[in-house]
């Protein structure tokens, strides 16, 4: 007689582990397992948010979630979770249509070059003081259109630890131009892909504000789903060099 225990699901014990028993049964509380997200609570209190479950091994508890981008897998031992949180899937709103007022172009280097700043060591918080070099392009309304405009910018890793991220904007929700037009406010929602193990991973809304003066500056806050701040940067120049300057001009 063969008596080696045999695995059933009911070997991975926990509240973690039975919730995940169900997910992987598709329950009815979860319609759509792929789109819907989660924070895993550990035992000391960290919470670990935007993961995407992907299945449970019941022999060896094991539950495997991936980032919210899919850049990377995650592996959980259920057991060892204190909870598991049901997320609001951030809305990806439909792009409304946006009047462009004004138009606003970051013009890089000596030879002109337009939408590019580079190699800005700026102080930002995540939500931690910290200061390192930022760099991407902007150029709002070029044609007075907003279907061509561009608003991309990455803050590369730190000595393995410090986290980095890309950030592309999908959508453009308001541009408003203030003072005379030398103020241009954009905002709207974009993703961000994770450069390293800690960087920010997930859809987030965004104001960018530009505004001329010798150089000019630029000012980046991402918030989250709840309005809080994620990612937040000082007005910063867009060089550290000549060469560069923010334009901010009227649309005919």
């Amino acid at each position: 007689m063969d008596h080696k225990k045999k695995h059933t699901s009911c070997d991975c014990e926990g509240c973690v582990c039975s919730v995940l028993r169900k997910l992987s049964k598709k329950d009815c509380l979860f319609d759509d397992k792929e789109e819907q997200l989660f924070t895993l609570v550990k035992k000391n209190g960290l919470k670990v948010a935007n993961l995407r479950f992907i299945k449970l091994d019941p022999k060896t508890c094991c539950a495997k979630f991936k980032s919210f981008t899919g850049q990377t897998i995650q592996v959980w031992d259920c057991r060892k979770l204190a909870g598991i949180i049901k997320q609001n899937v951030p809305p990806i709103p439909p792009q409304p249509p946006v009047e462009c007022m004004c138009r606003g172009t970051i013009t890089a280097g000596q030879s002109g070059t337009p939408e590019t700043f580079a190699n800005n060591r700026v102080d930002f918080l995540v939500p931690s003081d910290t200061r390192r070099n930022v760099n991407g392009r902007i150029s709002i309304c070029p044609s007075c259109s907003i279907d061509q405009s561009v608003f991309q910018f990455r803050v590369p890793p730190s000595g393995g630890s410090m986290f980095g991220f890309n950030f592309e904007a999908d959508i453009f929700t308001s541009v408003v131009c203030a003072m005379e037009n030398s103020i241009l406010t954009v905002c709207g929602v974009g993703t961000a892909t994770p450069m390293g193990p800690n960087g920010l991973d997930g859809v987030f809304t965004y104001e960018v504000i530009l505004t001329e003066g010798a150089e000019g500056t630029i000012k980046i806050t991402l918030y989250d789903e709840n309005s809080n701040i994620v990612f937040e940067t000082a007005p910063f120049t867009p060089s550290v060099g000549g060469g560069k300057a923010v334009t901010i001009e009227d649309c005919p």
